[in-house]
């Protein structure tokens, strides 16, 4: 192997994901990040995490690989951010998945 050539194991080994989480129960979003997407979506859905606990269970509906830690970091906060929020629902959730759209509408509704 070349010096400084990954082969593609290692690089996805290095890789940190922002990703977005939906919750079938109550049709609400989740932003984070991390190193090992699997075992984030796990978690999550094991009820180790306290702030989604209540809303199990979750699925990945959109994820992005970066290259640094802190590259997906500074994503997941401007998607957490009004405008980045705006984005992530109307280009990645709207546009990617509208029976979600429909869903979220039927509970506004309610």
């Amino acid at each position: 192997m070349l010096l400084g050539c990954w082969d593609e194991n290692e690089r996805k080994r290095r890789m940190h994901y922002c990703y977005i989480l939906y919750s079938l129960k109550t049709n609400i979003f989740y932003i984070d990040l991390a190193a090992d997407i699997d075992l984030a979506l796990v978690s999550h859905n094991d009820g180790r995490m306290i702030a989604t606990k209540p809303h199990l269970p979750w699925e990945i509906i959109w994820r992005e690989a970066f290259d640094s830690e802190a590259e997906a970091r500074n994503f997941a906060q401007y998607l957490k951010s009004r405008h980045g929020s705006e984005f992530a629902y109307k280009r990645l959730v709207a546009s990617l998945f509208p029976e979600i759209q429909n869903r979220r509408k039927s509970v506004s509704r309610a």
